[in-house]
């Protein structure tokens, strides 16, 4: 697979960058990762740093392609979940939390999982083709039609999220996308709700058809943080450009299954954790222990 990626990272108007982004290789696969932090300046700074390097940690043991990249999007971010956990016990009264999405792009297709409101795009032929959905109350107030996209941004409970890895003793709900075929020319993103937020992404899809990924990429973030001024967050985003798949698989990646039930339900929730854990154990060989 011949690819190009770029990074980008912004401070806005805060005091502080609580986001983290990442792009780690492996033989024949690429995992993306971006994480907003939570919990004031120094919880968030900690907890997005944290997934990053508990992520990094267990990728970098792969043996790659791996043979369900639904299993380990999921573990990554149950793993990062805990670690976040620990990082709070071991620094009070720090109460860190951070949001994330990652994707695992491997033998032609590209598999993503998300918690709160840091978004992938798919953009093919210069229109955005998928788009996860944010777990937020502004969202749910969208998705059920009591609120228009155009509204989205002025609602005072627009940061609100609904789901975050940290601050909870239980691992939230984890959505996993269905894998996804890629074509020469797709451009993947990742990023923070600071850099969708002053985003058009009309505008977004056209500009990333241009050939300096970078240069499109440092554009977005700067046209994202003029947007918000003087009210920016921090902006954040990764991007990978498919040039070449080159590669034979001819099987589509079977379609995860999402184990792990609503919150709601202790007794749901215990038996998707120890679900979680026999998988772990069965595919530990092909994940490098």
């Amino acid at each position: 697979m011949e690819y190009e990626a770029a990074r980008t990272t912004r401070l806005g108007n805060r005091d502080s960058n609580q986001d983290r982004v990442s792009i780690l290789e492996g033989e024949d696969a690429v995992l993306l990762l971006v994480a907003d932090g939570m919990g004031g300046r120094a919880g968030g700074e900690l907890a997005a740093q944290t997934l990053v390097e508990s992520s990094t940690d267990i990728f970098d043991k792969l043996a790659t392609p791996v043979a369900n990249p639904a299993f380990l999007l999921r573990r990554l971010l149950v793993r990062g979940h805990e670690a976040v956990l620990e990082a709070g016990r071991r620094n009070p009264p720090l109460t860190p939390g951070t949001t994330a999405v990652a994707c695992l792009i491997q033998e032609g297709f590209a598999c993503w999982a998300h918690v709160g409101d840091s978004r992938l795009y798919l953009v093919r032929d210069g229109a955005i083709v998928e788009r996860t959905r944010d777990h937020s109350y502004v969202e749910q107030l969208c998705q059920k039609g009591k609120l228009d996209e155009d509204e989205r941004g002025k609602h005072p409970m627009r940061n609100f999220v609904t789901r975050c890895l940290g601050l909870r003793a239980n691992p939230p709900e984890i959505a996993v996308g269905r894998p996804v075929a890629l074509q020469p020319g797709d451009v993947i993103v990742l990023c923070s709700d600071g850099f969708w937020e002053g985003t058009d992404e009309e505008t977004m899809g056209k500009l990333l058809q241009d050939d300096d990924l970078d240069t499109v990429l440092d554009d977005l973030a700067s046209t994202a943080e003029k947007a918000r001024y003087p009210r920016a967050d921090n902006i954040t985003a990764a991007a990978l450009r498919i040039v070449d798949l080159n590669t034979h698989a001819t099987q589509v990646p079977a379609k995860p299954v999402e184990k792990t039930p609503p919150e709601s339900s202790s007794d749901r929730l215990n038996a998707a954790i120890a679900d979680i854990e026999r998988a772990f154990e069965q595919y530990r060989d092909e994940m490098g222990g």
